[in-house]
């Protein structure tokens, strides 16, 4: 058994049992990494994945655990190269983190400034994203470790050290009515318009479970430059409430985009159209983003259907359109964020 052939192993695991991508991977020949694949179930005696034909299928039950205990190794073996290398080089080496936008931003940098003083001659790398981005880089061994506010089940093979927990405060004018009151309910909360962040990336908010929203819409509005860009609704399955605009694969008609759909096929109960919001609404997001300082980004809202009212529920500073947006929307925004940001080069220039 070859530490090589491990790595084949792995690298078809992760490009979904796709022996041409894996090999282009590894920067290897497709006939070289079937020989070697064939040659270690030789050696082990069973089969690690099942074929039709020449094609691989689905992994066996033993491949299953044969893929996981490779991994463990590989990435034992690269400790143990970054080792090596790090004291070759005294105090140096390299040290990748990723992290979400909340985290660099705000708790990161001072964290990050002490150790680059400590550490001068360590290179380290910030990796940026959502949970979900982080949870993949995770999961391919890309970086040393991760510090998110993710839920737990996007990191189920990893040890998980709390280092501080969300409290969700409420912010209100002062001579707001809530005030005057002393204990303060979800459903008393409920009555009032609110902006509120949304704490979990994988599931729904509190606030959309509680609100029953108005023709089972959510409506996400796109802003660029602090201004109104466009807008859609999502016509909700009545299973979940999430909300990835890139990854909704029906018009609202029931016209399927697979072209244009990027994920699993779960998201194909959500509808999308194209849709202008009231003048109202607009104004309000626009202000929304200005506030908040936003270049690109979307701002979602739902109508309570008890009573009519509106709720922004998720403001998200970086944008992600909707797949096959000139369809939905009948332009292509695309191009008005290429000006923006050349724009904005020639301004910071």
């Amino acid at each position: 058994m070859k530490i090589q052939q491990l790595r084949y192993l792995v690298a078809i695991h992760e490009n979904d049992l796709n022996i041409t991508a894996a090999a282009r991977q590894l920067h290897a020949s497709q006939p070289g990494v079937s020989r070697e694949i064939k040659l270690l179930e030789e050696e082990l005696g069973l089969p690690l994945f099942e074929r039709s034909g020449r094609a691989l299928t689905r992994m066996t039950a033993a491949g299953a655990d044969i893929i996981g205990r490779a991994g463990r190794i590989l990435r034992e073996v690269h400790n143990i190269h970054q080792t090596s290398a790090n004291l070759r080089r005294g105090d140096g080496g390299t040290l990748a983190i990723a992290t979400t936008h909340m985290q660099a931003r705000y708790v990161l940098p001072e964290v990050v400034r002490a150790f680059r003083a400590q550490y001068p001659r360590v290179r380290l790398h910030l990796h940026q994203g959502t949970a979900e981005q982080i949870a993949e880089l995770v999961a391919h061994d890309r970086v040393d470790f991760a510090i998110a506010s993710g839920p737990g089940e996007l990191f189920p093979r990893l040890i998980r050290l709390p280092v501080y927990r969300w409290r969700r405060t409420i912010v209100i004018p002062r001579g707001h009515a809530l005030e005057a009151v002393s204990r303060l309910t979800l459903k008393r909360l409920a009555a009032y318009p609110i902006i509120t962040y949304v704490f979990g990336y994988a599931g729904p908010s509190s606030l959309q479970e509680f609100v029953p929203a108005r023709g089972g819409v959510i409506t996400r509005v796109e802003t660029l430059g602090g201004r109104y860009l466009y807008a859609i609704q999502v016509h909700l399955s009545g299973e979940t409430f999430d909300l990835y605009p890139a990854d909704i694969c029906r018009t609202a008609s029931g016209q399927s985009r697979d072209v244009a759909c990027v994920v699993e096929t779960s998201k194909a109960g959500l509808k999308v159209e194209g849709y202008q919001p009231p003048a109202a609404v607009i104004d309000a997001v626009e202000r929304i983003a200005q506030a908040a300082g936003i270049d690109v980004g979307g701002i979602e809202y739902l109508v309570d259907d008890r009573d009519g009212e509106i709720y922004y529920y998720d403001i998200n500073a970086l944008s992600n359109f909707v797949a096959d947006v000139p369809r939905v929307v009948g332009f292509d925004p695309l191009q008005r964020l290429a000006n923006f940001l050349a724009d904005e080069v020639h301004r910071a220039g």
